[in-house]
Protein backbone atom coordinates (compact mmCIF):
# COMPACT_ATOMS: atom_id res chain seq x y z
CA UNK A 1 0.00 0.00 0.00
CA UNK A 2 1.37 3.81 -0.86
CA UNK A 3 0.62 4.67 2.79
CA UNK A 4 2.94 1.96 4.07
CA UNK A 5 5.59 3.05 1.75
CA UNK A 6 8.32 4.94 2.56
CA UNK A 7 8.72 6.75 -1.01
CA UNK A 8 4.42 7.50 -0.16
CA UNK A 9 3.25 11.34 -1.73
CA UNK A 10 -0.12 13.41 -1.59
CA UNK A 11 -2.88 12.88 -0.08
CA UNK A 12 -4.63 9.95 1.65
CA UNK A 13 -8.31 10.35 2.01
CA UNK A 14 -8.30 14.04 2.36
CA UNK A 15 -6.63 13.22 5.89
CA UNK A 16 -3.36 12.41 5.47
CA UNK A 17 -0.53 14.10 3.49
CA UNK A 18 2.43 12.48 2.57
CA UNK A 19 5.71 14.51 1.81
CA UNK A 20 9.80 14.12 1.32
CA UNK A 21 12.40 16.36 2.77
CA UNK A 22 16.01 15.84 3.11
CA UNK A 23 15.28 14.87 6.90
CA UNK A 24 13.14 12.19 5.02
CA UNK A 25 9.13 10.84 4.79
CA UNK A 26 6.79 13.21 6.42
CA UNK A 27 3.13 12.53 7.70
CA UNK A 28 0.86 15.66 8.12
CA UNK A 29 -2.42 15.33 9.39
CA UNK A 30 -5.03 17.57 7.13
CA UNK A 31 -6.72 20.54 8.45
CA UNK A 32 -10.72 20.95 8.07
CA UNK A 33 -12.27 24.48 9.02
CA UNK A 34 -15.26 23.71 10.20
CA UNK A 35 -18.28 25.10 7.98
CA UNK A 36 -20.29 27.70 8.40
CA UNK A 37 -24.21 27.98 6.84
CA UNK A 38 -24.89 30.94 5.05
CA UNK A 39 -27.32 33.32 6.08
CA UNK A 40 -29.26 32.28 3.60
CA UNK A 41 -29.16 28.77 4.79
CA UNK A 42 -29.65 29.39 8.41
CA UNK A 43 -33.05 31.08 7.52
CA UNK A 44 -34.15 27.84 5.48
CA UNK A 45 -32.86 25.26 7.94
CA UNK A 46 -34.65 27.19 10.91
CA UNK A 47 -38.29 27.35 9.23
CA UNK A 48 -37.73 23.55 8.21
CA UNK A 49 -36.97 22.64 11.79
CA UNK A 50 -40.04 24.47 13.14
CA UNK A 51 -42.00 22.82 10.76
CA UNK A 52 -40.78 19.60 11.11
CA UNK A 53 -41.34 19.92 15.13
CA UNK A 54 -44.97 20.92 14.57
CA UNK A 55 -45.86 18.14 12.32
CA UNK A 56 -46.90 15.87 15.00
CA UNK A 57 -49.01 17.97 17.19
CA UNK A 58 -51.63 19.60 14.44
CA UNK A 59 -54.36 17.81 14.09
CA UNK A 60 -55.54 15.19 12.07
CA UNK A 61 -58.07 16.74 10.35
CA UNK A 62 -55.70 19.72 9.84
CA UNK A 63 -53.12 17.66 8.23
CA UNK A 64 -55.71 16.45 6.14
CA UNK A 65 -56.12 19.60 4.34
CA UNK A 66 -53.28 19.61 2.67
CA UNK A 67 -54.28 16.11 0.60
CA UNK A 68 -54.95 18.84 -2.64
CA UNK A 69 -51.35 19.43 -2.26
CA UNK A 70 -49.91 15.64 -1.77
CA UNK A 71 -51.64 14.42 -4.48
CA UNK A 72 -51.11 17.10 -7.12
CA UNK A 73 -47.38 16.11 -6.10
CA UNK A 74 -47.82 12.18 -5.59
CA UNK A 75 -45.95 12.48 -1.45
CA UNK A 76 -47.30 12.42 1.48
CA UNK A 77 -49.37 14.42 3.52
CA UNK A 78 -46.14 15.63 5.31
CA UNK A 79 -44.12 16.33 2.37
CA UNK A 80 -47.43 18.42 0.66
CA UNK A 81 -47.39 20.47 3.77
CA UNK A 82 -43.63 20.97 3.91
CA UNK A 83 -43.29 22.28 0.85
CA UNK A 84 -46.48 24.61 0.83
CA UNK A 85 -44.82 26.14 3.87
CA UNK A 86 -41.49 26.40 2.54
CA UNK A 87 -43.02 28.02 -0.70
CA UNK A 88 -44.69 30.59 2.04
CA UNK A 89 -41.32 31.39 3.73
CA UNK A 90 -39.85 31.94 0.36
CA UNK A 91 -42.20 34.34 -0.75
CA UNK A 92 -41.88 35.95 2.81
CA UNK A 93 -45.73 34.70 3.98
CA UNK A 94 -45.74 32.89 7.41
CA UNK A 95 -46.53 29.23 7.47
CA UNK A 96 -49.73 27.83 8.24
CA UNK A 97 -51.88 24.76 9.52
CA UNK A 98 -54.37 24.27 6.98
CA UNK A 99 -54.56 24.82 3.39
CA UNK A 100 -56.34 27.18 1.78
CA UNK A 101 -54.58 29.32 4.26
CA UNK A 102 -56.90 31.09 6.89
CA UNK A 103 -55.90 34.72 7.11
CA UNK A 104 -58.15 35.11 9.81
CA UNK A 105 -56.20 33.49 12.17
CA UNK A 106 -53.92 36.67 13.70
CA UNK A 107 -51.26 36.69 15.28
CA UNK A 108 -50.66 38.20 18.33
CA UNK A 109 -48.49 41.46 19.84
CA UNK A 110 -45.06 42.13 21.49
CA UNK A 111 -44.94 43.74 25.03
CA UNK A 112 -40.65 43.58 25.38
CA UNK A 113 -37.97 42.71 23.26
CA UNK A 114 -34.58 43.51 24.77
CA UNK A 115 -30.92 42.08 24.40
CA UNK A 116 -28.21 41.89 26.94
CA UNK A 117 -24.70 41.19 25.58
CA UNK A 118 -22.69 39.03 27.03
CA UNK A 119 -19.16 37.16 25.76
CA UNK A 120 -19.46 36.45 22.28
CA UNK A 121 -23.01 35.77 22.56
CA UNK A 122 -26.73 38.33 23.24
CA UNK A 123 -29.46 36.70 25.49
CA UNK A 124 -32.54 38.02 24.14
CA UNK A 125 -36.06 38.37 26.19
CA UNK A 126 -39.36 38.37 24.36
CA UNK A 127 -42.82 39.18 26.11
CA UNK A 128 -46.33 38.56 24.29
CA UNK A 129 -49.23 39.92 24.85
CA UNK A 130 -52.89 39.06 23.03
CA UNK A 131 -51.36 36.19 20.88
CA UNK A 132 -54.80 35.66 19.43
CA UNK A 133 -53.70 32.16 17.88
CA UNK A 134 -50.71 32.90 17.48
CA UNK A 135 -48.01 30.03 16.60
CA UNK A 136 -44.66 30.61 16.62
CA UNK A 137 -42.18 34.19 16.66
CA UNK A 138 -39.20 34.82 14.19
CA UNK A 139 -36.29 36.40 14.74
CA UNK A 140 -33.95 37.82 12.09
CA UNK A 141 -30.59 38.68 12.63
CA UNK A 142 -27.83 41.04 11.26
CA UNK A 143 -24.76 42.22 11.97
CA UNK A 144 -24.04 45.82 10.47
CA UNK A 145 -27.60 47.00 10.09
CA UNK A 146 -31.51 46.34 11.00
CA UNK A 147 -32.51 43.71 9.05
CA UNK A 148 -36.06 44.01 6.84
CA UNK A 149 -39.05 42.56 7.77
CA UNK A 150 -38.04 40.58 4.33
CA UNK A 151 -34.69 39.70 4.80
CA UNK A 152 -33.90 36.43 4.55
CA UNK A 153 -32.05 36.27 7.68
CA UNK A 154 -34.04 34.06 10.58
CA UNK A 155 -31.90 32.44 13.06
CA UNK A 156 -34.50 30.91 15.80
CA UNK A 157 -38.42 30.37 14.61
CA UNK A 158 -39.24 29.83 18.61
CA UNK A 159 -42.84 28.26 19.20
CA UNK A 160 -45.12 29.95 21.12
CA UNK A 161 -47.50 28.17 23.42
CA UNK A 162 -50.79 29.52 24.85
CA UNK A 163 -52.51 30.64 26.81
CA UNK A 164 -51.29 34.75 27.01
CA UNK A 165 -49.10 35.98 28.15
CA UNK A 166 -46.10 34.78 26.91
CA UNK A 167 -42.36 35.33 27.37
CA UNK A 168 -38.94 33.42 26.59
CA UNK A 169 -35.38 33.81 26.73
CA UNK A 170 -32.85 32.84 24.20
CA UNK A 171 -29.15 32.74 24.34
CA UNK A 172 -28.22 33.52 20.39
CA UNK A 173 -23.96 32.25 20.35
CA UNK A 174 -21.58 32.55 19.48
CA UNK A 175 -21.60 35.52 17.85
CA UNK A 176 -18.66 37.89 16.32
CA UNK A 177 -17.19 41.20 17.85
CA UNK A 178 -19.52 44.03 16.34
CA UNK A 179 -23.13 45.78 16.00
CA UNK A 180 -25.99 43.62 15.67
CA UNK A 181 -29.29 44.16 15.18
CA UNK A 182 -32.53 42.22 15.93
CA UNK A 183 -36.14 42.07 14.22
CA UNK A 184 -39.00 40.11 15.15
CA UNK A 185 -42.34 39.14 14.15
CA UNK A 186 -45.14 36.44 15.01
CA UNK A 187 -47.18 34.32 12.69
CA UNK A 188 -50.78 33.16 13.60
CA UNK A 189 -51.91 29.48 13.01
CA UNK A 190 -53.07 31.00 9.35
CA UNK A 191 -49.65 32.26 8.43
CA UNK A 192 -50.63 36.14 9.16
CA UNK A 193 -47.63 37.64 10.18
CA UNK A 194 -47.81 40.58 12.65
CA UNK A 195 -45.94 42.27 15.31
CA UNK A 196 -42.74 43.99 13.73
CA UNK A 197 -40.14 44.59 16.83
CA UNK A 198 -36.43 45.93 15.94
CA UNK A 199 -33.63 46.68 18.76
CA UNK A 200 -29.94 47.74 17.91
CA UNK A 201 -27.28 48.20 18.01
CA UNK A 202 -26.54 45.79 20.04
CA UNK A 203 -22.55 45.25 20.80
CA UNK A 204 -20.49 42.24 21.51
CA UNK A 205 -17.18 43.34 22.80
Amino acid sequence: MPAMSLQASGTLGGILTFSHTRRGAIVRAAQHLPRTSSIAQVNVQSMNRFLTEQWSSIATSDQQTFGPIAAAKNTTLYHGYLSHNMTRWRNNLGPTIVYPDSPGLQGGVFNVFTGTPGVASIELYVDITTPESIWATIIRHQVGSSPSLTSKSAVRVNENPAPAPYSFTWLHSPLPSGNHYYRIQNFSLGGQLRGNRAIGPIVVP
